[in-house]
């Protein structure tokens, strides 16, 4: 997130994905390269106040299909996302 200047900056959000709607994940980081806590979203939702877990995120997942706590689990284990996921990095 620092590469966009948003890190530790989120504290709401809007997820949605237009052609099919409750296939969206966004997993949030509290440390860069998918580490730390996590707090997971799935399906389309209005986030106004993330609460304790404001401006906190500094790496994050977002795809357009349901990601199980097990992959969840694997990604921050090995800080490396499924390939079909684009990485930014700074």
């Amino acid at each position: 997130m620092g590469a966009f200047r948003f890190d530790n900056i989120l504290s709401s959000f809007r997820l949605r994905n237009v052609s099919t709607t409750n296939s969206v994940t966004l997993v949030l980081f509290s440390r860069i390269n998918f580490q730390g806590s996590v707090r997971v979203f799935r399906g389309a939702q209005n986030v106004s106040n993330l609460g304790n877990y404001n401006n906190v995120s500094s790496s994050l997942i977002v795809v357009g299909r349901n990601l199980t706590n097990s992959q969840i689990q694997q990604i921050q284990n090995t800080g490396n996302p499924p390939r079909d996921i684009l990485v930014i990095r700074q």
